[in-house]
């Protein structure tokens, strides 16, 4: 009782801390975003980047000027016997409970459209659903179907194809939340990745036949947030751990096994959905992007990114193959979960443009040629007395108010966010060679 005590008051403490003092300019070295193992200082730290989000890479780091003089265009070399195949990915799917019913009614009015016409539809979901054991806590989701379904399908637009269930919530209701999770998104007719209730079913994925190509999803998460998976179900999700300071604790081994699978499977494009990261920093450490091109260079063809809770910038890597590769650092909370920060609720919806066809040397070959990005803004509010949670596309709601046609039903907390989140855009995240839609 008194260590919990002890926990609450130094985590209240730290939030206290976090409105008082903002952190530092650059990033301190750190392994796990929350650090929720390690109190003191690590809490005051977290409070802070919660309230205050780092802007700067680390120092001397030459991060920043990567990303800023990245040409994000690609080879377009004619193709015969082509066909274009469209990729749609979205970031982290935050729970809300006020989604149920009219809370979520325009929920992807103005985003919907776009989100969901892809080939592929594809986001992680950051929550478990289990109807036996309801969890609606600040860090810990694991919540009914009810909660789930206004996030995964839309009535007029269609599902995702297919979500990532590797990440630091899939655990919080232990095995019996796996388990619930996967039995639902099959009833849905919603592939997944990244869990999994029996050894044997680590090594099944979902490969996706689009217009002739075959296309591999993976997914991995770096950790379970300190909650152990359950004796027997170590397996229950596939846990990297990507942020690791050592490259000592870091064994990619798995993935690299899923790579040969894949291949010897027929896919010819393997994306994975990396839950990694550190959360609240616009830039990714030296580590993560280490990481992830030698993923790129074993094979992986797309990187997706997720966890940070806010908006990172995109890589385009040429593997030693030649292949072309991309890399997605975080895609942003499509949803989010009380986060206070306007820059916390911009988000992206990224579209991935791929040609599959046969190139001047006779070889059939798949590559990517244009991505696209459409920044969003996620507003929870009452509109006319009632909860009416929207997800805003940032560039339409800068033509409306530029025209001073916006509708009646943005409220003076959504053109501020609006405006600031457009701003951070432009400076931070906005790179030559990307379609901003």
């Amino acid at each position: 009782m008194l260590a919990i005590l002890i926990y609450v008051l130094t985590g209240a403490l730290a939030l206290l801390l976090g409105f008082v003092f903002r952190p530092r300019q650059y990033p301190l070295k750190t392994e796990s975003d929350l650090s929720h193992s390690i109190p003191g200082i690590f809490h005051v730290y977290y409070a802070s980047k919660f309230l205050h989000p780092v802007k700067h890479a680390a120092k001397n780091s030459g991060i920043e000027e990567m990303f800023r003089d990245m040409d994000v265009r690609f080879d377009c070399s004619p193709l015969t016997d082509k066909e274009t195949i469209t990729i749609k990915a979205i970031g982290d799917l935050m729970i809300r409970k006020d989604l149920v019913g009219e809370g979520s009614k325009h929920l992807w009015d103005e985003v919907g459209e776009y989100a969901f016409q892809g080939d592929i539809t594809i986001a992680n979901m950051e929550f478990a659903i289990n109807e036996q054991w309801i969890i609606d806590k600040t860090i810990r989701f694991s919540i009914p179907l009810s909660y789930a379904l206004p996030l995964l399908r839309d009535g007029r637009y269609g599902q995702f194809d297919a979500v990532s269930l590797a990440n630091n919530h899939i655990n919080d209701s232990l095995k019996g939340g796996i388990a619930s999770t996967l039995q639902h998104l099959d009833h849905l007719g919603i592939k997944h990745a990244g869990a999994a209730l029996t050894r044997d079913d680590v090594d099944s994925f979902p490969i996706f036949e689009a217009k002739g190509a075959k296309i591999a999803l993976l997914a991995y998460t770096f950790g379970t947030n300190g909650i152990p998976l359950d004796r027997g179900n170590e397996h229950g999700a596939n846990v990297i751990r990507f942020n690791a300071l050592r490259n000592s604790d870091y064994d990619p081994s798995l993935i690299y096994h899923h790579i040969d699978l894949a291949r010897k499977r027929g896919a010819n494009y393997i994306i994975a959905m990396n839950h990694w990261g550190i959360e609240f920093e616009y830039y990714p450490v030296k580590r993560i992007i280490d990481r992830a091109r030698d993923l790129m260079e074993k094979g992986i063809d797309l990187i997706i990114g997720h966890h940070p809770h806010i908006l990172k910038p995109v890589e385009k890597y040429t593997a030693a193959d030649g292949r072309t590769c991309l890399c997605l650092y975080s895609l942003g909370n499509i949803t989010s979960q009380t986060l206070p920060r306007a820059v916390s609720n911009l988000a992206a919806i990224a579209g991935i443009r791929l040609e599959f066809g046969t190139n001047a040397s006779g070889v059939r070959i798949i590559r990517p040629t244009g991505l696209e990005l459409m920044p969003t803004y996620f507003s929870y509010a009452k509109r006319r007395g009632r909860r009416d949670n929207r997800i805003f596309s940032v560039t339409r709601a800068q033509e409306l108010l530029s025209t001073n046609t916006l509708p009646d039903y943005y409220t003076t907390k959504d053109i501020a966010g609006i405006r600031k989140v457009a701003g951070e855009f432009q400076t931070y995240f906005r790179q030559r060679g990307v379609i901003v839609k």
